[in-house]
C-alpha cells in the first residue's frame, strides 16, 4: 500500500501561489451583438467562465457598476445597451480601436465588429497558424488570417435563412420553406419545388464552403479551419476534413481585445 507523507514545502508554496494567481485574474465581460441576439461573455483573465444572452440590461448594468471592464461589439444600434455603453470603463469595439493583430484591409471603417474580434480570437486559440474562420449567421464571413497573425480579408454571402427568404419573396411563384424545411426530403435531383429549393440552398452552401477551404489550403499550408456562429452545426457535414468548432470564438477574441487595451 502507498504511503503518502506531508507535501514538501516547495509544492506547498506553488499552490498557494497558483491559488492566489487565479484569484488575482481580472474578471471581464464582453458583449457581442448580433442581428438577431445579445450574447454575454463573463471571463476570469483568459477563461471563458459563463456564456448567456443578455435579457435583462438593467440587471447588466448594476453588476457592472463597480468598475468591472467590459466591452461591446456591436453589428447595429444598441439603444438597449446605453446604460451600459455610457459606464466609464466600458469600451465600444470600433476600427480605431487598437488590436493584437494587423488588419490588411482597405475599408476598415467598414469592417465587421464581429470579423475583427473573430480574426483576434483565431490568433488568441491557434497563435502561428493559418486559420480561416467561418461564421455561419444571418451572412456568412469567410475570413482568412494567416501565420504572421495579419486579417487578410475574406468573403460574405448570404446565410441560410436568407437564401431561402430571397427566394420566396423575390419571386412570384417559390413558397417559403423555412418552416418546415427539415420535412423535406434531401436529395438530388429535387422530385418537387420544395425538394429543389432545399437542395439549391444545401449544396449551394455546401460548395462555397468547401471551394473557399480548397483555395486557401491551395495558399497556405498547414490551413486550420474554424466554425463558427448560429448556423454553425447546419455547416459541419459540409466541410471536408477536420474542422474546429468555436461557437465562443467571437467572445475570446473581445476578451482578447479588452485585455490588449488594458496594457498597451
Amino acid at each position: 500500500m502507498l504511503k503518502y507523507g506531508p507535501r514538501p514545502p516547495g509544492r506547498l508554496l506553488m499552490e498557494l501561489f497558483l491559488k492566489l494567481f487565479i484569484k488575482m485574474e481580472p474578471t471581464r465581460y464582453v458583449f457581442d451583438v448580433g442581428n438577431s441576439r445579445t450574447k454575454v461573455g463573463k471571463f476570469q483573465g483568459r477563461r471563458l467562465l459563463e456564456v448567456f444572452d443578455l435579457a435583462d440590461p438593467v440587471a447588466m448594468t448594476s453588476r457592472l457598476a463597480a468598475g468591472i471592464p467590459a466591452i461591446i461589439s456591436s453589428v447595429r444600434t444598441i439603444d438597449e445597451l446605453a446604460t451600459i455603453a455610457a459606464l466609464p470603463q466600458v469600451m465600444q469595439l470600433n476600427f480605431e480601436t487598437p488590436v493584437p493583430i494587423s488588419l490588411d484591409y482597405l475599408t476598415k471603417e467598414t469592417l465587421g465588429k464581429d470579423r475583427i474580434a473573430g480574426a483576434v480570437g483565431a490568433v488568441t486559440e491557434f497563435p502561428g497558424e493559418n486559420c480561416v474562420i467561418i461564421d455561419a449567421g444571418t451572412c456568412v464571413n469567410y475570413d482568412f488570417v494567416d501565420a504572421s497573425g495579419v486579417f487578410r480579408g475574406g468573403a460574405i454571402s448570404p446565410g441560410w435563412n436568407m437564401r431561402l427568404h430571397a427566394m420566396h419573396v423575390g419571386t412570384a411563384g417559390l413558397p417559403d420553406i423555412s418552416q418546415y424545411y427539415d420535412q423535406i426530403t434531401s436529395r438530388f435531383p429535387g422530385k418537387s419545388t420544395a425538394e429543389c429549393l432545399r437542395q439549391g440552398v444545401e449544396l449551394g452552401i455546401s460548395y462555397e464552403v468547401q471551394g473557399f477551404i480548397d483555395q486557401l489550403k491551395e495558399e497556405h499550408e498547414g490551413l486550420r479551419v474554424i466554425l463558427t456562429g448560429g448556423d454553425g452545426q447546419r455547416f459541419e457535414s459540409f466541410v471536408k476534413g477536420p474542422i474546429f468548432a468555436r461557437p465562443e470564438i467571437v467572445l475570446i477574441g473581445l476578451n482578447r481585445i479588452l485585455e490588449y487595451n488594458e496594457v498597451v
